[in-house]
């Protein structure tokens, strides 16, 4: 019997390549930036702290050998990599390199740098990696074959000289050990002119990021240009005086108790930042950013929080690796699989705590006044100036400019309206005080009642609503048909 291979189709391929990081850019600073601040923890583990400042640089440029197309690039100074080392992490894809159960890196996939460089090499878009490691100099390039098949070559030449390397650190903005990770946008990223504009603050606000952004002895660079901003998420953490919550609680998986704390808060920027639930474990790992199913309940749109849960990372970590290896966190690392049991029994532990705090909060918003917000007021008033300018004839009823009292009596201040279904209008209504008595009741009414509504429907004045001998009630009329050849006749 013949033993066939079974390949993969490229439409397949296509698919996964595609679908491992999505069209955010966010995502893809999210590998590169964990990763940078990995390598800064695995020093860190080791005891090594040199004092130095732990820069981790984000850079923006545009690159005719991208088609004109942007270039990103991260940048640390953290421990550099061999020649060796780059051969083993990204020839091996999906392998624990990260050395993450020592440190409780994020890398726990083993995969997020080579989907960020697969997704530009599948465009022939630049795809590498320099680094610096005890003094020698390696590059990595990654490719993409006809095949869909990812290819890699790793060139680490040992006859610099100090002047070179010098060069070569300079260039790199690598002062000592440390790795630069460049990649092409690829096309189906969302990314234009705008977006750079505004990336230092969409990667501050980003949930995932906010307590990576906040370490003390950490310096995250954002480069434009000749534009350099410092990024930090300060501006994102938590009111502790709007806290709505804090409570512990713990539920059963694989046979123990997990520990877990959740604080919520009354976030009013949530429309601007995102922020749901940040689920995170006690090292502020970031794992998801979700509200359990209740994001779109109205009492919901303006409460954040965090979730801390203990040993969430030891919990993912032993699942992946385990005999039949199933995946707590979406390994595109889009948050937690919805379809674990794991989600599960978590989800039906804070439900409770969650529909308490919603409830609380539906009983305790308040309506906010708008007649006492002046930004408010006056864009109403600009708006009420424009429609009496501009849409006169559409809803004022007439003009009132050299109207006298009408002889006989009372009259609209227009003849006529064409009525569009559901709209209201008003209409001015002109009375001569000489004919209509302040002690007079005016009715309104219609020869068809279904056609239209009328408010009010009864009318009448008092006497220091006379201007020479005129006075101008208004009436809103509601339409309930659309007039098709025939006006409708106000008499």
């Amino acid at each position: 019997m013949e033993e066939i291979e079974v390949k993969t189709a490229l439409r397949k391929k296509k698919r996964e390549l595609a679908s491992a990081l999505g069209k955010d850019i966010l995502r893809y600073l999210a590998e590169l930036l964990t990763n940078a601040d990995d390598s800064y923890k695995r020093l860190e583990s080791q005891g090594i702290n040199n004092g130095k400042e732990k820069i981790i640089k984000i850079e923006v440029s545009k690159d005719r050998r991208n088609n004109d197309g942007y270039v990103i690039s991260v940048t640390d100074n953290a421990e550099g990599l061999s020649s060796d080392k780059l051969i083993k992490i990204f020839g091996e894809y999906g392998g624990d390199n990260a050395n993450g159960i020592e440190t409780r890196a994020r890398g726990i996939f083993g995969q997020g740098a080579s989907d960020v460089l697969q997704a530009a090499a599948v465009e022939k878009k630049t795809a590498m990696i320099e680094t610096i490691k005890d003094g020698k100099f390696s590059k990595l390039l990654y490719n993409m074959d006809e095949d869909y098949v990812a290819k890699i070559k790793v060139d680490s030449p040992n006859d610099f000289s100090s002047n070179k390397l010098n060069q070569i650190r300079e260039s790199l903005s690598i002062p000592e050990n440390g790795t630069k990770i460049t990649f092409g946008v690829p096309s189906q990223v969302k990314f234009d002119d705008k977006i750079v504009k505004s990336l230092a603050n969409l990667i501050a606000k980003y949930p995932s990021f906010r307590y990576l952004l906040n370490q003390s002895d950490r310096k995250f660079v954002f480069k434009n240009g000749n534009y350099e901003q410092v990024i930090t998420s300060k501006d994102y953490l938590f009111d502790e005086e709007k806290i709505l919550c804090d409570e512990n609680f713990k539920f059963k998986f694989d046979g123990s108790d997990v520990k877990c704390n959740v604080k919520m808060y009354t976030n009013d920027n949530k429309q601007d930042d995102g922020t749901q639930l940040i689920v995170k474990d006690e090292n502020d790992v970031v794992f998801a950013n979700t509200l359990f199913n209740f994001e779109k309940m109205s009492t919901a749109k303006n409460i954040s929080g965090v979730l801390n849960i203990e040993g969430l990372y030891d919990i993912c970590y032993r699942h992946l690796n385990s005999p039949i290896p199933d995946a707590i966190v979406n390994d595109n690392r889009t948050g937690l699989d919805t379809t674990n049991p794991f989600y599960d029994v978590l989800s039906s532990a804070i439900t409770p705590i969650i529909e308490d705090v919603l409830k609380k909060n539906a009983s305790d918003t308040k309506i906010a006044n708008l007649n006492n917000n002046k930004k408010f007021s006056d864009a109403l008033k600009k708006l009420n100036k424009y429609l009496k300018n501009e849409m006169k004839d559409e809803i004022s009823g007439g003009t009132l400019d050299g109207k006298v009292p009408p002889a006989e009596g009372i009259k609209f201040a227009r003849s006529n309206i064409s009525i569009t279904l559901g709209k209201t209008y008003d209409l001015k209504l002109l009375i001569n005080s000489n004919i209509i008595m302040s002690t007079d009741e005016i009715k309104v009414v219609s020869d068809n009642e279904k056609n239209v509504e009328f408010s009010p429907n009864v009318i009448s004045y008092n006497e220091n609503e006379i201007v020479d001998g005129l006075v101008v009630k208004n009436v809103t009329i509601k339409g309930n048909y659309i007039t098709e050849t025939e006006p409708v006749i106000c008499i």
